[in-house]
């Protein structure tokens, strides 16, 4: 959010966090900009990082690609060419598909989908599934990431989408994930599911 010069003091974060029931985390990078860190539970803040954490490991074992974190822009065109951008809560993306120079160029701003888009609801509402599942095959899978993950720790399950299919597969949480496209990382999902 960007606000007019000195609008917003940092003495109101305070009460920004009370006022919106201590759900939301804010952040203030620079002058007149707020960013706000939208994690419902702090248990889904822990495994989202579990979650990279295990993803970086793999990558630094085996050299064969970048994980990213929330923060990371990927620039897509829709219909209308606009460009619109998105974050993935965790992403990797293959030295295959860019190079290792390559993506430390980009910074924080992706111009190429990732091989592997991570989301991991943050509430446990139908909708959010729902939001969720829609966003991963109408973004992600639709501009060229190969593998898509949307992890539900509340349902306890995860559904792969994966680039060709049209359909996505439900498993149970606790099922380790492995794809021939990332050999040797095996996904454990389920990993503090049990404490929501």
């Amino acid at each position: 959010l960007k606000f007019p010069s000195k609008l917003f003091k940092n003495n109101n974060f305070d009460t920004l966090y009370t006022l919106n029931a201590n759900r939301f985390n804010f952040e203030q990078p620079g002058n007149n900009t707020i960013n706000i860190k939208m994690g419902t539970f702090d248990i889904i803040g822990i495994i989202t990082m579990a979650i990279g954490g295990a993803l970086y490991l793999w990558t630094t074992r085996t050299n064969k690609g970048l994980v990213r974190s929330e923060n990371t822009e990927y620039q897509f065109k829709n219909e209308e060419g606009e460009l619109k951008r998105y974050m993935a809560d965790v992403s990797y993306i293959d030295f295959d598909k860019a190079p290792e120079d390559v993506q430390f160029k980009w910074k924080k701003r992706s111009p190429v989908a990732p091989t592997l888009a991570i989301e991991i609801l943050s509430s446990k509402k139908p909708i959010e599934l729902k939001r969720n599942l829609t966003k991963m095959q109408q973004v992600w899978i639709k501009n060229g990431t190969d593998i898509g993950i949307v992890i539900d720790s509340f349902g306890k399950k995860y559904y792969v989408f994966e680039n060709g299919k049209p359909e996505f597969v439900a498993e149970e949480i606790h099922k380790p994930f492995t794809h021939e496209l990332l050999p040797g990382y095996t996904g454990n999902f389920g990993i503090h599911a049990d404490k929501l």
